[in-house]
């Protein structure tokens, strides 16, 4: 149990950091990421993590000096090998929508999720306290469903649109069952007979699983659909191929929630 002297040391060197305050400076995202990176100091300091807690207390002064980090690099925590790839795209996926916009347009939930990566990635290489892994796990998945950029739709004038087809797949399935394919060679002569000037190819993912395994879903799906077309003779340089994960629903639910309705590719005509 940690002494307390050392609690008394350890509270004196996170007020020593940066006290209550951030620089003038500071972006909102900066100000929200200084906020969570303090109680998981605290944190560890008291479990008598001192490692760790100047881990977080050196992000807290590179913040308060202008020199921001970056999530956790994956490589720099010995983490157990079964779990390097789970942390490594949730890295990925993390700095593609930070690097996207979302520290300006959401900075409490950008902040939120670089800081329970960090969480997630600590306590997952220590790999013993399980309460612990799971609730910064569990954390950093909330905070990323805040954080994917709103999807901007090309302005066409709706007279130049026409809405092809809807294909729908298998629960967790990028496979086209046979009403798909049936489907998809009555969009293919539809194409050929319309000759549109592009072909708009939106996948989609219901909520269940994990937001970054349902982007990889829904981006499969769509390419699964333009390769079956291209199969059947279309052109596939008129193609435009987007994919919306569970975000952007087709029919709006709770997360985690099984709906057919959302395990789709919509496929639409411009002429």
């Amino acid at each position: 149990m940690i002494s307390r002297l050392a609690m008394v040391v350890a509270a004196t060197t996170l007020a020593a950091c940066g006290g209550s305050g951030v620089a003038m400076n500071q972006s909102a995202f900066e100000k929200e990421l200084v906020a969570d990176y303090k109680p998981l100091a605290e944190y560890e300091a008291v479990q008598g993590d001192i490692i760790d807690a100047h881990f977080y207390r050196k992000r807290i002064k590179a913040i308060m000096v202008g020199e921001t980090p970056n999530p956790t690099m994956v490589d720099t925590r010995n983490l157990p090998l079964e779990k390097v790839g789970e942390l490594a795209e949730g890295r990925a996926l993390l700095v593609k929508y930070l690097d996207s916009g979302a520290k300006k347009r959401v900075p409490e939930w950008a902040a939120e999720a670089q800081a329970k990566f960090d969480c997630w990635a600590e306590q997952q290489e220590e790999n013993f306290q399980s309460e612990d892994i799971n609730a910064c796990r569990a954390d950093f998945y909330e905070a990323m469903r805040h954080l994917a950029p709103a999807k901007v739709a090309k302005v066409v004038p709706v007279q130049h649109m026409k809405s092809a087809a809807a294909v729908y797949f298998d629960l967790d399935s990028s496979k086209l069952t046979s009403a798909a394919q049936r489907e998809l060679k009555v969009v293919a002569e539809k194409i050929k007979g319309m000759a549109p000037s592009s072909i708009m190819l939106s996948g989609h993912a219901d909520t269940s699983g994990t937001a970054m395994h349902n982007e990889k879903l829904s981006a499969r799906r769509a390419e699964t659909v333009s390769a079956y077309l291209r199969q059947q003779g279309v052109d596939t340089e008129m193609f435009k191929v987007n994919f919306a994960g569970e975000m952007d629903l087709p029919k709006p639910t709770a997360d985690n929630t099984v709906e057919a309705a959302n395990r789709v590719v919509n496929i639409t005509l411009i002429k």
